[in-house]
C-alpha cells in the first residue's frame, strides 16, 4: 500500500527562523550578525524570536544576499525570479546590488567573501563617519 501526497508540500518558515538558518549557517553569533546586517543586536534578537518583524524586508534581503548568498526571493517569501525584473534585484542577470554600502543605513563595505575550510572569511570595512 502506497500513500499519495495530498498536494505540493512547501516548507514555510517565519522571518526569524530565516535569519536563525542563516545566521547559523555562517557560524556568527546574533551580535555579530546583527552588526553584520547594521541592525542593533536587541533588535536583531527581536526579530530572530518573532517578538518584532523586520520593518524594511528588501532592505534586509538585500543584505542578506550580500553577506550570505541567499538570494532575495526566498527571504522574501516570492516565486524564484524567471528574469532580471524579479524581487530578487536582477540576480539572474539584470541589474543588481553588488555593495552593501548602496544600502540606506548600512555601517560596513563587504570588500570580499570567501569560503574557507573554516566557513566563509569576510573582510568588511566600516563606511566612513561611522565608528567601528
Amino acid at each position: 500500500m502506497t500513500t499519495q501526497p495530498a498536494g505540493d508540500f512547501v516548507p514555510e518558515w517565519s522571518d526569524g527562523e530565516k535569519l536563525r538558518k542563516i545566521r547559523r549557517h555562517l557560524g556568527k553569533t546574533q551580535e555579530e550578525f546583527a552588526t553584520a546586517l547594521g541592525v542593533k543586536p536587541t533588535t536583531y534578537s527581536a526579530w530572530e524570536a518573532d517578538r518584532n518583524s523586520v520593518r524594511e524586508p528588501k532592505v534586509i534581503a538585500r543584505r542578506l544576499k550580500m553577506l550570505a548568498g541567499v538570494p532575495m526571493w526566498w527571504f522574501l517569501d516570492s516565486e524564484r525570479p524567471s528574469g532580471p525584473d524579479g524581487p530578487d534585484g536582477g540576480e539572474n542577470g539584470g541589474p543588481g546590488w553588488d555593495r552593501t554600502s548602496d544600502l540606506p543605513g548600512a555601517t560596513a563595505t563587504v570588500l570580499s567573501m570567501r569560503r574557507t575550510s573554516e566557513g566563509i572569511s569576510d573582510a568588511i570595512q566600516p563606511r566612513p563617519g561611522i565608528a567601528a
